[in-house]
């Protein structure tokens, strides 16, 4: 028998699966939270394929997680979702059969009962929006890393607690009105008005109806804010003691739209603060950041690994330089290959066609941009030159290259640009040594 927690979770979405995409509606672009690869490089600092490898999606609702864990890894053998709703796991199923995710399947499960998770151990797991609506999430974490590969990788989004202050006063002020003792309709009728009427004054009220109506045309959606019967967030300081009770280990937030950028907090001329920001750990960066600007994460979109496993090699707080790319070989990253867009005027070309082409006439001019959803601007893009992409970029598309191949031939000047280009590329997660 299941707890009173977990029953009245599985009952809530029953009536209101999730997410309320239609089962048609295909993937488009790839989610970094879920990649076995950029995950992989974060604990290794090594390229890795995830051709045969296997994926376990906790929580796979009506299936779109688990359909974005296929698009992000191709070359997957199995992907195995699993979730409380026989609701969600029915639409789940007719998502996989219209996609033609043969590799794919999904069955009714618990996470905080053990026996009822698929059997096996996974290279990926993806929790996405899970873990902190079970009973105990330390137990229902525990039983998750039972199930990851010694060198597996745990991709996790569990809610960020004063990135959601508003939605927690939010339901606070609801239950002060007395909105939970109404039928569930009126409760939700209640919602839709009451988020319509909020007032420019009340600035974070307001904005935070206004930011989010179209999200809110959605029942599901006000539900799963506004209505849960289990919602429990953490600051980003508390996921190294909870990850560590199920024995495991973060290794760094995952590049999304809300990425964690310190110089969109604090001006780079500040050469002080820089200074003693790049002597604290990757966490308390993170911590720091938290306090600085509290509402700027929603979410701890994060990944983990086994406490076992050993520390990236080289380190990436190892100095990159000239000598640490000519003694490596680079590639790049295959979602960049396959995501990338290259602006040429205004024409959008996909890298992956260039990389096929690289003296392709398509690339007539000499300045261009590079789209690709890691980089932390609103734009998503860098400038690039055609000179910088034939000569540096493009020759890394679909194999490996040494370094010293890369600088060869290039004088001193040209070489020290080379070195810095690579530098940037690699932390925007655009190039990853082979």
């Amino acid at each position: 028998m299941s707890d009173p927690i977990t029953q009245a979770v599985q009952a809530q979405y029953e009536a209101f699966p999730y997410p309320p995409v239609p089962s048609t509606e295909p993937v488009r672009g790839f989610s970094s939270h879920c990649s076995y690869g950029m995950g992989s490089y974060r604990r290794n600092r090594r390229l890795v394929t995830t051709q045969g490898k296997t994926a376990l999606v906790a929580g796979c609702g009506t299936g779109w997680e688990l359909h974005q864990v296929a698009v992000t890894n191709p070359g997957l053998s199995q992907i195995v979702g699993f979730d409380l709703s026989h609701k969600s796991i029915d639409l789940a199923r007719d998502r996989i059969r219209h996609h033609g995710l043969a590799y794919a399947s999904v069955q009714v499960g618990n996470l905080m009962d053990p026996e009822s998770i698929p059997a096996g151990t996974f290279d990926l797991i993806s929790a996405y929006g899970v873990l902190h609506h079970t009973a105990d999430p330390a137990k229902a974490l525990h039983h998750l890393a039972s199930r990851l590969a010694p060198d597996g990788i745990l991709g996790v989004m569990i809610y960020n607690r004063a990135g959601r202050m508003i939605i927690y006063r939010i339901r606070k002020a609801l239950d002060m009105l007395g909105i939970r003792q109404l039928p569930q309709e009126q409760q939700i009728e209640f919602i839709k008005t009451f988020l319509a009427s909020a007032q420019p004054e009340a600035a974070m009220l307001h904005g935070h109806a206004k930011g989010n109506r179209a999200y809110y045309q959605y029942v599901e959606n006000i539900v799963d804010n506004f209505l849960h019967e289990q919602d429990i967030p953490y600051d980003i300081a508390e996921i190294s003691d909870y990850l560590a009770q199920a024995g495991l280990k973060f290794l760094d937030v995952a590049p999304t739209e809300n990425y964690w950028q310190v110089d969109q907090i604090i001006s780079t001329s500040n050469l002080d603060f820089y200074q003693r920001y790049h002597q604290l750990s990757r966490l308390e960066q993170l911590t720091l950041l938290e306090q600085l600007n509290p509402t700027a994460q929603t979410q701890n979109v994060f990944w983990a690994t086994p406490i076992g496993s050993p520390d990236p090699e080289p380190s990436f707080d190892q100095p990159f330089d000239a000598e640490f790319v000519q003694g490596s070989r680079w590639q790049l990253n295959p979602l960049l290959v396959e995501h990338g867009i290259l602006g040429v005027g205004d024409k959008q070309i996909p890298l992956r066609k260039l990389c096929l082409e690289p003296e392709s006439e398509l690339i007539s001019m000499h300045r261009l941009s590079l789209t690709w959803s890691p980089i932390p601007n609103p734009r998503h893009q860098i400038a690039i030159t055609r000179k910088q992409l034939q000569t540096l970029l493009l020759p890394m598309g679909d194999a490996p290259v040494a370094g010293e191949v890369l600088l060869q031939g290039l004088d001193p000047q040209d070489a020290a640009h080379g070195v810095d280009l690579l530098r940037q590329w690699e932390s925007l997660w655009m190039v990853m040594r082979a």
